[in-house]
């Protein structure tokens, strides 16, 4: 099992989940939302991946980028997501 852990206000959620979710996820996000290839779109998320952290200066652009994957993983349908 693979874990993350969201802050949400002053709350911390600790989402437990069979490690190829994840990998569904975040495939899902690239090739759906990403045409311009991994990271074309989201580099300060996709880049989580790779560094296993954000770093505190790229925050706000995290933030946004999320944001934005939510609102359009949220329009698209279940059949497209990727597994």
């Amino acid at each position: 099992m693979a874990s993350v852990e969201l802050k949400v206000g002053d709350q911390k959620i600790l989402w437990t989940s069979d490690q190829k979710i994840f990998e569904a996820l975040f495939a899902t996000i690239s090739y759906r939302l990403e045409p311009g290839g991994k990271g074309s779109r989201f580099p300060v998320l996709l880049g989580i991946l790779q560094e296993d952290s954000l770093p505190h200066d790229k925050l706000q652009a995290g933030r946004e980028e999320l944001i934005s994957i939510s609102k359009e993983l949220q329009q698209m349908p279940i059949d497209r997501a990727v597994s």
